[in-house]
C-alpha cells in the first residue's frame, strides 16, 4: 500500500471522527428536549446543517430518539462513523429521567491500576485518554475522591475534543484538602451548613467538594 493511500485512509477516518463527534454533541443537548416530548423522533446528519428533524413516515434517518429507551443509530453497517456513535450514544442518551452514572477505569494488560511505587500516568495510553475526554465533554459532572485530587492534581476538564467541561465533584469528607491545584485554584469557603465547601476555579469550571456525604443539601454552589 502506497504512502498517499495510507495518508488518504487516515485523512478520511479523520473526517468520519469529526463528524461522528459533532453528530454525538448534537445528540447529547438534544436528549433531554426529546425526552420531555416523549415521541419518537427522525433525524438526518447534514454536513453544514448538522442533525435535522425527519418526517415520522421517513426511512432515511441516521439516528433515531425512543423515549424511555433513547438514541439509536441507523448508519449502515459499512458507515465509518458507526463505530463511534454506537460508543457514546448512551451516555448521550441520559436525561433527568433516565440518568445514567458511568464508572471509568484505567488498568495496565497485567492488571494494575498503578506501579508499585503509586505512579499512576499514565497506565493506559493516548485512546484512552481521548475516550476520557469525549465522556468528560458528554457529562454533566465528573466525579473524583479527595485521595485522586491530593495524589494526581487533576485537571477534570475537556483538552483533547471539542465541548464543555463538566462540574467537576470531589468527595473530600475529612476535609483533607486545601486551596492549592488545578481543582482548588481560588479560596474555598464553607456553606452556612457546613456540609460543602465550594470554589470556582482560575478557569472558570465549576467545581463542587461534598464534605459530609450524609447530610441534607438544598443547592450546591458552582462558582
Amino acid at each position: 500500500m502506497s504512502s498517499q493511500v495510507i495518508a488518504e485512509s487516515v485523512r478520511q477516518h479523520g473526517l468520519a471522527s469529526d463528524s461522528a463527534w459533532r453528530m454525538l454533541r448534537e445528540a447529547s443537548g438534544l436528549a433531554t428536549t426529546l425526552e420531555a416530548e416523549g415521541r419518537t423522533r427522525l433525524f438526518k446528519d447534514g454536513p453544514r446543517e448538522g442533525l435535522r428533524a425527519l418526517p415520522g413516515n421517513s426511512t432515511d434517518a441516521d439516528l433515531v430518539w425512543h423515549p424511555g429507551r433513547g438514541w439509536e443509530c441507523r448508519l449502515p453497517v459499512d458507515d465509518s462513523r458507526r463505530e463511534l456513535l454506537n460508543l457514546y450514544l448512551p451516555i448521550c442518551s441520559a436525561t433527568l429521567r433516565h440518568p445514567l452514572t458511568v464508572g471509568h477505569l484505567g488498568q495496565s494488560l497485567d492488571g494494575f491500576i498503578a506501579t508499585p511505587t503509586g505512579d499512576s500516568q499514565f497506565v493506559t495510553g493516548e485512546q484512552n485518554l481521548l475516550h476520557m475526554h469525549r465522556m468528560r465533554a458528554l457529562s454533566d459532572a465528573v466525579v473524583v475522591g479527595a485521595g485522586t485530587v491530593a495524589a494526581d492534581d487533576p485537571q477534570l476538564t475537556t483538552r483533547m475534543v471539542e465541548g464543555p467541561n463538566a462540574l467537576r465533584v470531589v468527595f473530600d469528607p475529612a476535609r483533607r484538602l486545601n486551596a492549592k491545584g488545578y481543582c482548588l485554584a481560588i479560596a474555598t469557603r464553607m456553606s452556612s451548613s457546613g456540609s460543602i465547601r465550594w470554589s470556582a476555579s482560575s478557569a472558570d469550571v465549576p467545581t463542587s467538594i461534598w464534605t459530609q456525604l450524609t447530610s441534607p443539601v438544598k443547592a450546591l454552589g458552582t462558582g
